[in-house]
């Protein structure tokens, strides 16, 4: 009976000194995971033009994509990914989006959105 219980007494301060051990070693590799990960970039503008019959004006529009988003490097087969892309029109919008009222002008429709997309693996 006694030794049982000695058994339970050093078994928990073993497994905190393994856990104290671990820790260095775990915030090390979660540091050198975010470290190896990689950006995303991209940059797109965009112009559409219709002629459309019906329409004494043509539609123009135009617009611009930004997508950023950051890939982690792997820790034990795991990474994260997390991205952000937003579509915004630019310049006037001599068009009608469906939303914006323009109805003299032809139908582009573009969605000015944004839309934030987390990964985990």
């Amino acid at each position: 009976m006694k030794r049982s219980r000695i058994q339970r007494a050093i078994r928990i301060p073993v497994i905190v000194l393994c856990l104290v051990a671990a820790a260095p070693t775990f915030a090390e590799s979660i540091t050198k995971a975010i470290k190896d990960g990689k950006v995303v970039f991209d940059l797109r503008y965009r112009y559409e033009h219709v002629d459309q019959d019906g329409f004494d004006r043509n539609a123009i529009a135009q617009t611009i994509r930004l997508r950023l988003g950051y890939k982690t490097g792997s820790y034990h087969n795991f990474f994260a990914f997390a991205d952000l892309e937003v579509n915004e029109a630019i310049g006037s919008e001599s068009y009608d989006s469906t939303a914006n009222g323009k109805t003299q002008f032809p139908v582009i429709t573009d969605p000015q959105d944004a839309e934030l997309t987390l990964i985990g693996q």
